[in-house]
């Protein structure tokens, strides 16, 4: 998840960028908070056996956090630049 080190759009300096952990952090508590609740749904309504439920979830784990630090990580550079140029 590296940043390219300059935007080809606006040209815009990437490198000098850092959004720290907000992202890992945010899509840890979102994730969490949106994944183990229905996880127990999903045990209980359809109770498969444990191995299907933990492949299941954690495939849709790894897909979301890919794609959610990717949007995380833009939306907090474009934040970090927005509010320390006012």
């Amino acid at each position: 998840m590296t940043l390219r080190p300059i935007c080809e759009a606006c040209g815009l300096d990437l490198a000098a960028q850092d959004p720290g952990d907000g992202p890992a952090v945010l899509g840890i508590f979102v994730l969490g908070f949106a994944l183990v609740p229905l996880s127990i749904l999903f045990d209980r309504v359809f109770a498969p056996p444990l191995w299907l439920t933990a492949s299941v979830f954690a495939l849709l784990l790894i897909a979301c956090a890919v794609f959610g630090l990717r949007v995380a990580k833009a939306a907090f550079i474009a934040l970090h630049f927005r509010h320390r140029n006012q």
